[in-house]
């Protein structure tokens, strides 16, 4: 191998690995900026009013402050939008409709389902039905809209 090629091939090399630099730095940036925005909400006590959501748009909000892509559950999913302050009791079975749509965003590209290996729920007799979902923010995970300030502010809670 000559001088140049033995050049190029480093070079190549460094520029991908720049490039994956430059990549997580961009999903960084962004997390950066909306946990900015979350905490200036806070500060001023301009809380978006959760219950204004539609159950996607809390789907939503679970992967967009999710770090590093990091798969759930649908009962994760529940337990996080619930941590958010979203009334799952209006719904009847509120893990059914959380598992449909969040398969409807699937469908749609926004998220994405895998397999996980191992795993497996057990029906009342301990026999297998089937192997567990986790799902992972897609390439077309829609914003969430603006939504309306919630009426109680800080001050309102003394």
């Amino acid at each position: 191998m000559d001088a140049y090629q033995k050049a190029l091939k480093s070079a190549e090399k460094e520029l991908a690995e720049i490039e994956g630099i430059q990549q997580s730095l961009a999903m960084r940036k962004l997390q950066l900026r909306q946990t900015v925005a979350a905490l200036r909400a806070i500060k001023s006590g301009a809380m978006p009013d959760i219950s204004a959501l539609s159950l996607s748009d809390a789907i939503r909000m679970v992967f967009n402050a999710a770090h590093d892509n990091e798969p759930f559950t649908a009962p994760e999913i529940r337990l996080k939008i619930e941590e958010f302050g979203f009334d799952t009791s209006k719904f009847k079975n509120p893990l059914a409709s959380i598992h449909t749509a969040m398969e409807r965003m699937v469908e749609s590209d926004e998220i994405g389902a895998i397999e996980v290996d191992g795993i497996s729920e057990l029906d009342a007799v301990g026999k297998k039905i089937r192997k567990k979902k986790k799902f992972e923010k897609g390439k077309r995970l829609k914003p969430l809209p603006a939504v309306r300030q919630s009426p109680y502010t800080d001050r309102d809670k003394k």
